[in-house]
């Protein structure tokens, strides 16, 4: 786990063709945070296709708080327009939520026309 003066950082890359993968963006930020994280074990065992959104939602905020108790955490979401329903409205609630904790997060969207981009 790195040090208070350590930046940790998550991030998951959307996918259009894992739209339909419940939790998908989700599980790739819990996968990349630091083993042993309070709460982060038992979350990912939990994101099943019928788990609530909200309820993952509230014990992804207690999990990124834990880590940003440690060291100031960087969540990183890349091409959030692809990513599936569950993860979007998991971390809506999350981003409702966050009032003191050392959490910085980036979302990012392609822009229609640039290399790359399927976007119209």
């Amino acid at each position: 786990m790195a040090g208070p003066d350590h930046l940790v950082m998550c991030r998951a890359a959307c996918d259009r063709a894992e739209q339909d993968f419940p939790y998908g963006a989700v599980d790739q930020l819990l996968r990349r945070l630091p083993p042993g994280t309070t709460g982060l074990g038992e979350l990912v065992h939990a994101l099943t296709p019928t788990a609530s959104p909200f309820a993952v939602g509230a014990d992804l905020l207690d999990v990124l708080a834990a880590v940003a108790d440690t060291a100031p955490l960087a969540v990183l979401v890349d091409d959030v327009p692809w990513a599936d329903d569950h993860s979007l409205k998991a971390l809506a609630f999350v981003l409702r939520r966050c009032y003191a904790e050392r959490l910085l997060v980036v979302l990012t969207a392609r822009t229609p026309g640039t290399v790359g981009s399927d976007v119209p």
